[in-house]
């Protein structure tokens, strides 16, 4: 596929940068052999006759005859189709097209109305449509604003505002208008250029479209592109879409220089304060998304990707999800992982790990601080910093409570079989007590300590908490009416999760 430095570098002669003159050659050959077949049949259409009323009989087929069965026009259109297809996917202009041109174009190919695939006619077009992806890009926030539903109050004729309401999402036999969520698309393309960011194949958004209706997931909001933007569909076929209103300021400048005198000035003024994206999320390039994907399902908890080689930093998302590969492309992961591949495609990224201090515990160190709990038949648990299950595994899913930040760990941990609240531990309040409290809890910024005087709020009299902490600080006494043992240092602990730092075990009895 050329490169958008190619594309804009003024090299819009496409002969001399494509391989087309092989695509001319596999077209003639097979128009040749497609006229040729046409023609013998033509002449032996009376023995042809038994070849089709064999079939009927044997096969349960409709009457058809030669003459109708092997129209070359028909052939030729279809092979027209087929060759449009393939030179359009050797650019990303197609993708570049706002959705009514592309929807047109996807219309003409799949019901064999495309031009006929004649040298001049190929290369004029698509030099044509080369030098126009620049001007595409106003197109497309133009098309976007004119899909926007007119009775929806929330729309304003004036201009885009921070909320936005689309219909037609569905089609009569409820299914996903894949034309309308192409538009839905233009808008993703779009906020991505000016996030910087490359822009994604249209069937992705397509895709998680689909997903979110297939799931049953209607009615509540869902984040795209590390919050970016997000959308809420219903079954009615409606979807209403929130962006960052930066966001609408920058699509209205758009806009006002397509239409200067339409656009009303306060739409043109840009907002006093930006609102700030999710410093807490890490964006993953939407080649990475692409490659998680494609692969099908082995089951609830395995999958097998349809490439035999994927990326290092693809490897390192599904390792963080708790993946293992078993061998060739085939990866395990001890839970349904389906749904949360399927969120990662659809937000494009995960929990930072600075700002979440999502370092997860070593299964050896996880069984070693359940078993100095000593947790009783009858005891309630607490664990305040849940991750992604790592000690809950060793703990009674039916006596715990789990608490965990990040939403979508709390994902992973709900297809784990848990119940995880999703909040701020240290801001999370309850009257409860527990038997038993144990944790990992971020180091950063002093946040160790404010978890450990948090959890032992919680702790039943004849409690026991046990916390892994950082080394720094060991023998220190925080509670004074508590007995406090200390373990000896652990060192490279956490090596798997990319960290160096040295530990302690904190025991607590009450």
């Amino acid at each position: 596929m050329l490169n958008t430095a190619e594309l804009y570098s003024g090299k819009t002669d496409l002969a001399a940068i494509t391989p087309l003159d092989t695509i001319f050659a596999e077209y003639r050959s097979k128009k040749d052999s497609i006229e040729k077949i046409a023609e013998f049949v033509s002449g032996n259409s009376a023995v042809m006759s038994y070849f089709f009323d064999g079939a009927r009989v044997s096969r349960n087929t409709g009457s058809y005859s030669a003459s109708t069965f092997f129209e070359v026009k028909h052939a030729i259109a279809s092979l027209d189709a087929e060759y449009w297809a393939r030179v359009m996917s050797m650019t990303d202009v197609l993708e570049s097209m706002p959705a009514s041109k592309r929807n047109e174009w996807n219309k003409q190919i799949r019901e064999h109305e495309t031009p006929e695939f004649l040298r001049d006619t190929v290369l004029s077009t698509m030099n044509d449509l080369l030098v126009k992806r620049q001007q595409f890009f106003a197109e497309r926030v133009d098309g976007i604003f004119r899909t926007l539903s007119a009775e929806h109050v929330t729309n304003r004729p004036e201009g885009f505002m921070k909320r936005m309401i689309i219909n037609r999402m569905m089609t009569y036999y409820q299914t996903v208008d894949h034309d309308t969520a192409n538009y839905v698309h233009d808008l993703r393309s779009v906020i991505g250029t000016f996030m910087g960011r490359e822009i994604p194949h249209s069937r992705s958004t397509d895709y998680a479209i689909s997903h979110i209706y297939d799931s049953g997931d209607t009615g509540q909001w869902h984040s795209f592109d590390g919050g970016a933007w997000k959308i809420k569909l219903f079954k009615k076929g409606t979807a209403h879409i929130d962006i960052h209103s930066s966001m609408a300021y920058r699509l209205n400048q758009v806009l006002a220089s397509m239409y200067p005198t339409a656009i009303p000035a306060k739409f043109k003024t840009q907002p006093k304060r930006f609102k700030e994206h999710d410093i807490k999320m890490d964006l993953l390039p939407f080649a990475v998304l692409d490659e998680i994907g494609h692969f099908r399902e082995n089951g609830d908890d395995s999958i097998t990707f349809y490439s035999t080689t994927i990326s290092k930093q693809t490897e390192r998302v599904l390792r963080y999800i708790g993946g293992e590969n078993t061998w060739g492309s085939n990866w395990t992961f001890g839970y349904p992982v389906k749904d949360i591949l399927q969120d990662i495609i659809r937000t494009g990224s995960l929990p930072e790990k600075k700002t979440h201090q999502f370092f997860q515990t070593p299964e050896t160190l996880a069984d070693r601080v359940v078993g100095i709990a000593e947790i009783g038949e009858n005891h309630s648990v607490l664990e305040p910093s849940a991750g992604h299950g790592a000690i809950c595994k060793f703990l009674p899913k039916e006596r715990l409570t789990c608490i965990e930040l990040a939403h979508f760990n709390c994902r992973v941990l709900q297809k784990k079989g848990y119940s995880p609240i999703q909040a701020d531990f240290l801001q999370w309040e309850s009257d409860l007590k527990f038997d038993r409290v144990i944790l990992n809890p971020p180091y950063s910024k002093n946040r160790a300590l404010d978890h450990l005087k948090k959890a032992h709020q919680y702790l039943a009299n004849d409690g026991r908490l046990v916390a892994i902490l950082p080394a720094s600080m060991k023998e220190k006494e925080f509670f004074p009416d508590l007995t406090h043992e200390w373990s000896e240092v652990l060192s490279n602990e956490f090596r798997e999760s990319g960290t160096g730092v040295n530990v302690v075990i904190l025991t607590l009895y009450r």
